[in-house]
């Protein structure tokens, strides 16, 4: 069933063909990495691994179900944990390094 909202057609039922999880997985993955930039390390420090994590886990599961029940995301699951995973790295990385860097001054 399509409504007309304004001058834009909508069709509810167009997203529904995508895995849910996959759509949660990049949507975790990608808001991981806007909350690594934008939100001050204390906040992040707790944040930010946890929602690289949910797409990290979203995406694996995400996988599994469509590889299970043919639904559309493949792609995006992927990307979901492949980003998730490297935000988590690249994460952990600058946090070691800053506190290499900022112990090792005298």
């Amino acid at each position: 069933m399509t409504r007309k909202v304004g001058f834009v057609v909508t069709n509810p039922s167009a997203f529904s063909e995508y895995d849910r999880y996959a759509v949660i997985s990049i949507s975790a993955a990608l808001l991981g990495a806007l909350c690594f930039l934008l939100i001050p390390l204390r906040v992040s420090i707790v944040l930010v691994p946890a929602l690289y994590l949910a797409g990290i886990v979203c995406g694996v599961l995400a996988v599994r179900r469509i590889g299970m029940n043919g639904a559309k995301g493949r792609g995006l699951a992927t990307a979901g944990y492949l980003c998730g995973g490297l935000g988590l790295v690249a994460f952990i990385f600058l946090l070691v390094a800053g506190a290499i860097v900022g112990g090792s001054s005298t």
